[in-house]
């Protein structure tokens, strides 16, 4: 279970040293199944504590503002790091906007590069949100609720929602893994229990304020339109 806080326009989350944007709890009482070896998975949280709080600051709330988004940087080793480090972070520093948003795929396979990738990325001086992608999964899980555990420890939520100005901006977790689509491979998918938040979620957003969809699957693909792997197979569920 992960319980999150959706940040209204106008206010702020506290920022972590990586500059990742506190807003969400992960409670596993028995931590990772003995399966998740690879990783690190998540540790035992035990018993739900008696309050889960999430602290807001009030901060200027403008209309208008700069985003960045990026995606894919997909780094395998530390040398791509470095290279992540020394062409993406070095021109974003010091950029005029509020926040970044990482499409997913942000390492390549091997999760144990997620603390100094963090590390990196948070030299951009920026809050920064992470969307899972198909190279940040625990290839070892064997249910997709597990699948994502070690993203989940070192960011947090894999689907959650934030609003700045009139733009409320939606992370969904749109890759299934494994899936009985692809033969145990991973799949374009977005859970049931995701549609039944999102449309709660929606409900309470102005009809005249923007809605952001972020995703690392997209919804369609021109790439390889014909993969279920590269685009999301209920993406009509999205629309009724």
């Amino acid at each position: 279970m992960v319980v999150f806080v959706i940040k209204p326009s106008g206010w702020m989350t506290p920022l972590d040293a990586n500059n990742l944007p506190q807003f969400s709890y992960v409670h596993k009482p028995a931590g990772s199944p003995d399966e998740i070896q690879t990783y690190r998975g998540l540790e035992p949280t035990g018993d739900l504590p008696e309050s889960v709080d999430f602290p807001l600051y009030k901060t200027r709330n403008s209309r208008w503002f700069n985003a960045i988004v990026t995606g894919d940087t997909q780094v395998y080793n530390d040398r791509e790091i470095n290279y992540l480090r020394d062409s993406l972070v070095k021109s974003v520093k010091g950029a005029d906007a509020l926040f970044c948003i990482a499409e997913g795929d942000n390492v390549g396979d091997d999760l144990s590069l997620y603390p100094r990738y963090l590390e990196v990325m948070s030299q951009m001086g920026l809050p920064i949100y992470y969307v899972p992608g198909n190279h940040d999964l625990d290839y070892d899980a064997t249910s997709d609720n597990d699948s994502f555990d070690t993203f989940k420890s070192y960011i947090g939520a894999t689907y959650y929602a934030f609003n700045y100005g009139d733009v409320h901006f939606v992370v969904l977790d749109s890759v299934e893994y494994p899936s009985e689509s692809t033969d145990g491979s991973y799949n374009g998918v977005i859970s049931d229990e995701q549609m039944a938040w999102l449309a709660n979620d929606l409900a309470f957003v102005p009809m005249d304020h923007l809605v952001v969809l972020n995703m690392h699957i997209p919804i369609v693909s021109d790439v390889d339109s014909t993969s279920t792997k590269h685009q999301v197979d209920n993406r009509e569920a999205l629309y009724t």
